[in-house]
């Protein structure tokens, strides 16, 4: 995800030089997964290492590698999480849950209309283009997975959304834009754009377990 605006208290980036806000790239297997998260989300998370926020999820067990200061992984190394420390290794997006959360939202399929034919992943896909109120929708279902940016339909003037669904059945990406105005004594115009591109749905990604990882311990509640 990349645009312009403000990301909670910080206004990061403009209309010329757009500020990456978050990218992931994972591999999702039944419930293992791992995923690297860049951008500045990560600095929400408590880390500054130029490789994001790596994550590895094995048969319940989930790993995350250092350096995060703010949870004590002071080591440039793969810490074990505890679960009292599981909620750093859950993926902001991921295919199941961004569905998940749109179908939830009362998005209603004939708000969207074929919008053309394009090639994706070596395969001929349709591209299907939202109205506004499908369209803020589906805005509305990231807002409620915690995205870090305006999502409020009343200050949001453009929205546009598109999914591209391929020969083999499945849906391959969802590209989301929207722009409005954050209004304030001093209002803060945003641009922001998310695309999420899936692939290799039948592939066996092999998500495994890091061959060494460090318990990470959790400090006693006062």
């Amino acid at each position: 995800m990349s645009g312009s605006g403000a990301v909670g208290a910080i206004t990061l980036g403009s209309p010329q030089a757009p500020a990456e806000i978050m990218g992931m790239k994972g591999a999702f297997s039944d419930a293992d997964y791992r995923f690297a998260l860049t951008g500045f989300v990560t600095a929400l998370y408590g880390s500054s290492s130029p490789r994001g926020i790596q994550v590895v999820h094995v048969a319940g067990q989930d790993y995350i590698h250092g350096p995060i200061t703010v949870i004590g992984a002071t080591q440039d190394a793969w810490y074990r999480l505890p679960k009292a420390r599981a909620v750093m290794a859950t993926p902001p997006l991921y295919p199941a849950g961004l569905l998940a959360l749109v179908s939830q939202s009362g998005v209603d399929p004939a708000g969207f209309a074929p919008a053309g034919q394009e090639q994706l992943d070596s395969q001929a896909c349709q591209r299907f283009s939202g109205d506004r109120s499908v369209s803020l929708a589906v805005l509305k279902s990231l807002s409620d997975s915690g995205l870090p940016v305006d999502t409020s339909a009343e200050h949001v003037d453009s929205v546009a959304a598109d999914l591209w669904v391929c020969d083999d059945g499945y849906l391959h990406q969802v590209r989301l834009a929207f722009a409005g105005t954050t209004p304030g004594e001093t209002p803060l115009p945003f641009d922001f754009t998310m695309t999420m591109h899936m692939y290799d749905f039948d592939a066996d990604v092999g998500v495994v377990a890091p061959e060494t990882a460090l318990d990470l311990a959790v400090s006693p509640a006062p």
